[in-house]
């Protein structure tokens, strides 16, 4: 009989279950492959001496050099794996970034970044492997930025330089560097970074969401209302400012379907297999991996991310700085914003049965609570910015009559 059949195993596999801890099953407020990234800025530092201005004027003539000639360099890379377009250098008028060179790559660049070797491509849809596979494609970069400071004669710091343990780290898990690996290569400097989550179910909908954060009294959450139907398609939570709403980390809800730039959907799809899905979105800046998590470069992020438990981690920062819940959020997602319960989940032996029976004898506190008076006046979403750029990238495909 199958039944007893089941039944009979069940009773064997039961006190096992009992006695497994936790992280075993499965995470206690997440799960770290439903979290990916969706935009990185980084920096390279251009050394210079900050007391002399001819060493100045130099770091600007470097600076302007390594820009100008990047293009032609880069399009030997993009035309072998198109992806590659989207990690563009950002000649930055900014004061404060003026002395290094800036990197942006978009969320574009995570669909088809795995070129295999019968020549079709994959995407990396998880924090680990998106980490990986860039750090990878960037190292022609850093290794031109590098050559450049040699023709330049630029006198080089080595703490600004990958460490050999890093450098080994990467061969290993990359299989892609010969032996000839010796090169030094600058540091990447984490600016910013944004990471995702997204909910597929048709019933996920954000009708009724709530707002968490640290210093609740002084965070706003905005809509984004859409130009063209006047309806909000989406929510920013941050700290108030002239420049609107900001913070080492702002976080925003939308709904996929309403994105017009289609290139960002199709991506969407090779990434997760659907472009129709809630995303939630945090915007963190350099000073939050900086003080929270002890990260400078996208070297540590790298050996970070290698942990499943350290990415677990820094998720549990993030959205204890910011987060918000929607109507299917599990109860291991909203745990997290319980004070009792969080102490309670914090013992490392506790077992899947014990914290099982933690969710199912109540219904969670919500601490932290980001009150409806905050709300502020919608921002209305224009499209045509978005627009203008997608199409100055790619004219020479678009068709005049059309």
């Amino acid at each position: 009989n199958p039944h007893d059949l089941i039944r009979e195993a069940s009773f064997k596999i039961l006190p096992i279950l009992k006695s497994l801890p936790l992280k075993m099953m499965a995470w206690k407020i997440d799960i770290p492959k439903k979290y990916a990234l969706d935009w990185v800025s980084v920096n390279v530092n251009v050394p210079h001496d900050k007391q002399s201005s001819i060493s100045i004027e130099k770091m600007h003539r470097v600076r302007n050099d390594i820009y100008a000639d990047f293009p032609e360099f880069w399009k030997q890379y993009t035309f072998q794996k198109p992806c590659l377009q989207y990690i563009k250098m950002i000649n930055s008028r900014n004061s404060i970034a003026n002395h290094q060179i800036k990197i942006d790559i978009s969320g574009k660049y995570f669909g088809q970044n795995i070129l295999n070797t019968d020549g079709t491509f994959d995407s990396t849809n998880n924090i680990e492997d998106d980490v990986s596979q860039l750090l990878a494609d960037l190292i022609p970069i850093q290794e031109y930025i590098y050559q450049k400071f040699k023709q330049w004669n630029v006198k080089i710091n080595k703490k600004e330089f990958v460490t050999s343990q890093t450098k080994d780290e990467i061969k290993k898990a990359q299989q892609i560097l010969d032996d000839n690996f010796k090169i030094a290569l600058p540091d990447l400097h984490i600016s910013r970074i944004d990471i995702c989550r997204n909910y597929f179910s048709k019933n996920d909908n954000m009708k009724s969401l709530v707002w968490m954060g640290k210093q609740p009294g002084r965070l706003h959450a905005q809509p984004m209302i859409h130009i063209l139907t006047g309806e909000a398609t989406g929510w920013m939570i941050g700290t108030r400012s002239k420049k609107g709403l900001d913070g080492l980390i702002k976080l925003k809800i939308y709904d996929k379907d309403q994105d017009l730039d289609e290139m960002s959907k199709n991506t969407a799809l090779l990434r997760f297999g659907s472009s129709s899905f809630i995303r939630k979105e945090w915007n963190i800046k350099r000073k939050f991996f900086l003080n929270s998590l002890k990260l400078s470069t996208l070297n540590d992020l790298y050996l970070f991310t290698r942990n499943d438990d350290n990415i677990i981690e820094m998720v549990k920062r993030m959205r204890l700085n910011k987060d918000v819940f929607i109507n299917t959020d599990h109860k291991r997602y909203r745990a997290l914003h319980d004070n009792e319960v969080r102490k309670t989940l914090a013992s490392s032996s506790l077992s899947i049965w014990k914290i099982n029976k933690i969710y199912q004898r109540r219904m969670f506190a919500v601490h932290n609570r980001v009150s409806k008076k905050n709300v502020i006046e919608g921002k209305v979403w224009n499209p045509i910015p978005q627009l203008d750029g997608i199409f100055a990238n790619h004219i020479q495909n678009i068709d005049i009559q059309n």
